[in-house]
């Protein structure tokens, strides 16, 4: 799929729009094609409801060679709720479709697990041989080996901290690009923990604490989330009560005798210098490419910051504010909602080209346009809607994971317990773009499923053949197509 985006300077003064011969709809996005909940907390008839230990799902992982999903718990089953069972690690197999087939679960106090304990964060290696999970109240990081083929999971080992140390309130988890190091932000300890990781067996050994307000750092009170530059050169983690993005650089050459150290650069907070969209930041996230970072926002029942847009500097790791969304963008009918107020989750398609954010307190996953710079264009959304037939499993979506593949996105329920297998994939090959200035035309072959710079004001979102005559189309920004459109323009 190409991933270039082609810019068409024609004067728009000579051309006019003369007839629409269809109507515009929605792009082939987020079509839900299945639903796991949890035995006790079956949200409708379509549920998968074979899994037990699926209570309040807070975070979801893909591994990077598409095979496996991996999810964990965060409250274990209350007494009235048999069989009992406690906080779990559940591992799917994924199918060519994208569909999951539960295969193993991990379960707190049992097996010798006993560091799950709201369980918050989750990572996969790179490399595929070990999953890293954060518990809160643990203050713990556990790993576990993986079974490539199978996705099955086999206990490793675990680290843990006290009330006052960098593990306190572990709540997320990452393993570098690179695969030699992992870092976990402490959301009570106002810290980011940085540890060694053996590549062989996964263990782990610290090599430094980084804690909000010393040392010259900011921007870590409540840290939340954490993420690692795509070139492994700078470590970004959302400080939720300081409402702020702190940015380090890392260390990131093997001989250097601080591999894998952090070193505070700066913090953006939510109103300072024009900085907006950052109020409660909670989940962060790079494009592929590493060229900008995106942050969702706690979400309340008052519409307000949702996602905050930043360019960045691949030398410095410095960040520049682009833009704020707020989530009043959504029209959501009046059955839609899940729970509130609660995370936003933001996810970057593999090629770059959309990205998918959730809203909790509305139910919903939206999809947008990704522009040249990095900036946002609504396209669609999908909601928790209890009159239409497979819309009502959703569930509060606090996280999200794409799949290398590009083809699902896979959200983790929240609070409804639920785990939700999406189609993120467009099938129509490409789509011709019939261009005419003057009484000059050509005609460009695009792939679909993807923006088409037309000009600097007109983005089309194709996901189906799409024939335009002109670039004046007088339908708004990123409009997205589903089948054959053609559209007609004249010239005086």
């Amino acid at each position: 799929m190409k991933e270039t985006t082609r810019s068409w300077g024609f004067g728009l003064a000579t051309l006019t729009c003369l007839a629409f011969l269809a109507t515009p709809a929605n792009g082939d996005f987020n079509d839900i094609l299945q639903v796991f909940c949890d035995v006790d907390l079956v949200t409708s008839a379509s549920c998968d409801a074979t899994a037990d230990g699926m209570r309040t799902v807070h975070t979801v992982a893909v591994s990077s060679d598409d095979k496996h999903v991996y999810i964990c718990s965060s409250l274990p089953d209350t007494p009235a709720q048999v069989p009992l069972q406690n906080e779990s690690l559940s591992s799917f197999s994924r199918s060519a479709t994208g569909t999951l087939t539960l295969v193993d679960q991990e379960i707190e106090d049992s097996g010798g697990v006993d560091t799950l304990a709201s369980c918050r964060g989750i990572d996969v290696s790179p490399d595929g041989k070990h999953v890293y999970t954060a518990a809160l109240t643990d203050r713990a990081v556990t790993w576990f080996s993986r079974n490539s083929m199978t996705g099955a999971l086999t206990l490793v080992d675990d680290v843990s901290g006290g009330p006052m140390s960098s593990l306190a309130g572990a709540t997320s988890v990452i393993v570098s690009p690179d695969n030699e190091h992992v870092y976990v932000a402490g959301i009570s300890g106002d810290s980011v923990a940085a540890f060694d990781r053996n590549t062989t067996t996964g263990d782990l050994t610290s090599i430094g604490d980084y804690f909000d307000d010393t040392s010259g750092i900011d921007g870590l009170n409540g840290a939340r989330d954490i993420a690692v530059s795509p070139d492994g050169k700078h470590v970004y983690v959302t400080g939720q009560d300081d409402n702020a993005v702190a940015v380090f650089s890392r260390d990131n050459v093997a001989a250097s005798g601080t591999f894998g150290e952090l070193t505070f650069v700066e913090a953006k907070f939510d109103g300072v210098g024009g900085v907006d969209g950052l109020a409660r930041a909670t989940m962060i996230t790079l494009d592929p490419a590493g060229d900008n970072v995106y942050v969702g926002a706690e979400r309340t029942v008052a519409a307000g910051d949702w996602i905050a847009v930043f360019s960045r500097n691949s030398t410095t790791g410095a960040l520049t504010f682009l833009q704020s969304v707020s989530s009043n963008i959504l029209t959501v009918p009046g059955l839609c909602g899940g729970v509130g107020p609660s995370d936003s989750a933001v996810a970057v398609s593999p090629n770059g080209l959309f990205v998918a954010v959730s809203n909790a307190v509305d139910g919903a996953v939206a999809t947008f346009s990704r522009a040249a710079d990095g900036t946002l264009t609504f396209i669609e959304s999908i909601c928790d809607d209890l009159l239409v037939a497979g819309d009502d499993d959703l569930g509060a979506v606090i996280d999200l994971a794409m799949s290398p593949d590009g083809e699902n996105l896979y959200t983790a329920g929240g609070a409804l317990g639920s785990l939700s297998t999406l189609d993120y994939e467009c099938d129509s090959p490409n789509v011709d773009l019939m261009l005419t200035m003057d009484s000059e035309s050509a005609t460009v072959t695009e792939t679909a499923c993807r923006s088409i710079e037309m000009v600097d004001m007109y983005h089309v979102l194709a996901a189906g053949d799409l024939t335009a005559i002109a670039p004046m189309i007088e339908v708004g920004n990123d409009v997205s197509f589903d089948g054959l459109v053609t559209l007609v323009t004249g010239v005086p």
